[in-house]
């Protein structure tokens, strides 16, 4: 942050024909406006409090990766436990209505030689 030697600028006031009182005053103004212009960045946050932060939030992010991760799994497993119900129930459909027609073959064989 930028300061101002006051005392060496009230000098130089003073050598170029202001009074010495006037002189002071200009230049505590001069460091009152210097330091009022500057923003006060004491609430910002550091590079500690930035970097901590960070690593928080890439932690909570890993944890839920993970749970969606897991959360899949569970999912694509019941699907294929579904998908594999389904298949064996519309295989022993077929099979069923293979034996069924197979039956009514025979008997319509042995009905009409």
């Amino acid at each position: 942050m930028p300061q101002i030697d006051t005392l060496a600028t009230a000098r130089r006031l003073e050598q170029a024909g202001f009074p010495t009182e006037q002189a002071r005053a200009v230049s505590e103004a001069i460091a009152d406006a210097i330091r009022d212009s500057q923003p006060d960045l004491s609430h910002l946050a550091t590079l500690e409090a930035l970097a901590r932060e960070g690593e928080r939030i890439r932690l909570e992010l890993e944890r839920i990766r993970s749970e969606l991760r897991t959360e899949f799994q569970v999912q694509i497993k019941d699907l294929e436990l579904r998908i594999a119900e389904r298949l064996r129930a519309q295989m022993i459909w077929f099979f069923s209505m293979q034996a069924a027609l197979l039956g009514i073959a025979v008997a319509i064989i042995k009905l009409f030689p």
